[in-house]
């Protein structure tokens, strides 16, 4: 018969410490302060350092930590990611994690980290509306407690299997990051110099070969209140992914509202570019949205006759463009590239003919790009079903028994 126990006669169930108020108490530190946002930049792995570092003095009343213990997100929004790590060496702890050390006679801390990742916080939390765990439902999970030596056969298979995986990830990060790197080379020698075929090389401002505009920022725009289910979409900065608009989360307004702000009124075809907060997310406005309207971080480029607006979205997606939306932003909170700034950028400017020509080269290299990525993209997602598919495998009732 399978044996189990509850996780606090298993391991030492504790929490972290409220952090430090004083800034002072940081300022030159040594000392790792793990907060949940350190965590969460791990989600499953170890963690050999932290982002907030304490001074000795800062250190003083609060509890070290040795390594091998186990951080488990209680509260806050990170309690349903189920971000499970473990210390690679001593360190203190923000008090919105709870800290789990595995009772050495009882069994291994990374038999204990192994299984932890396949509980999911959801089960334990009683309002799903309120992430919030206490130390008692942590610790009345149960665990299935076999010998230490059947712990260690565990680990051991695991350890060898997800170091495979690791490598297996590993390299499916570089061929994205290679790809990446292959069309950024094909952008920026799309537009270089020696290989347009203009001598000498002619360039015109975007004001020159558009119009140009964006969102209304007067006392129109929009309030929470106006936004309604139907309507008149409403594009923000976070609908623009991969080239295109994403209806994910769009927001609308009302025919009546949208009237009132005409100067975001979009047409099919308009090239759309962030210019306040995070400069240069770029799309085309495709066919069903075309009416649409858009919020005042986003500028609207509508080419005239003798440009393409394909050719002028790679042209801004290449390097050249690039490094002057970083040389022309100002502000310091918020960064933005001003209506202005965006009207002087010069842009090579090539027959008709050579444009479509670069776009007929450009649109099929990012084509099978994207096929690539969404390989990868499956890869990825089979390895992480593979990894819970062994830890699943691993904590079976066969497996656990003692």
């Amino acid at each position: 018969m399978t044996q189990f126990i509850r996780l606090d006669k298993f391991a030492e169930v504790g929490a972290g410490n409220s952090a430090p108020q004083n800034e002072e108490l940081f300022k030159g530190g040594s000392l790792p302060f793990v907060r949940t946002s350190d965590v969460g930049a791990i989600h499953i792995g170890s963690i050999d350092t932290s982002r907030d570092l304490l001074t000795l003095e800062g250190a003083k009343g609060l509890k070290l930590h040795s390594s091998g213990t186990i951080l488990f997100p209680k509260s806050g929004a990170s309690t349903f990611l189920n971000h499970r790590v473990v210390l690679g060496k001593p360190a203190y702890v923000s008090s919105h994690l709870a800290t789990i050390k595995a009772n050495n006679d009882l069994g291994l801390d990374r038999y204990l980290f192994y299984f932890l990742q396949t509980i999911d916080a959801r089960d334990l939390c009683q309002d799903q509306a309120y992430p919030s765990l206490n130390r008692d439902q942590i610790a009345g999970i149960e665990v299935p407690l076999p010998s230490l030596e059947k712990q260690r056969e565990i680990v051991e298979k695991l350890d060898s299997a997800f170091a495979e995986i690791d490598s297996l990830e590993e390299n499916l990060t570089l061929g994205e990051e290679k790809a990446d790197q292959l069309l950024q080379s094909l952008l920026n020698d799309s537009f270089s110099a020696d290989n347009i075929n203009s001598s000498p090389l002619q360039e015109q401002s975007i004001d020159e070969i558009c119009e140009v505009g964006d969102g209304n920022h007067s006392s129109k725009y929009p309030t929470k209140n106006e936004m309604i289910s139907t309507g008149v979409p409403f594009i923000r900065a976070q609908n623009i992914v991969n080239g295109t608009v994403d209806d994910t989360d769009i927001l609308y307004i009302s025919p009546q509202k949208h009237e009132s702000l005409r100067k975001g009124h979009l047409r099919t075809g308009d090239i759309l570019i962030t210019n306040r907060g995070e400069i240069g997310k770029l799309a085309i406005v495709p066919l069903e949205f075309d009416g649409s309207n858009l919020n005042s971080q986003i500028a609207w480029l509508r080419c005239k006759k003798e440009v393409s607006n394909s050719y002028l979205y790679y042209f801004l997606k290449s390097g050249s463009a690039r490094r002057i939306f970083d040389s022309g932003t100002s502000g310091s909170a918020l960064q933005q590239l001003t209506i202005s700034k965006l009207k002087e950028i010069k842009v090579p400017i090539v027959s008709q003919s050579e444009q479509k020509a670069i776009v007929k080269t450009l649109n099929s290299a990012f084509a099978e790009i994207e096929s690539l990525r969404g390989q990868l993209k499956i890869e990825k997602s089979l390895a992480i079903t593979l990894r819970q598919s062994l830890l699943s495998s691993a904590f079976t009732q066969e497996e656990a028994v003692a």
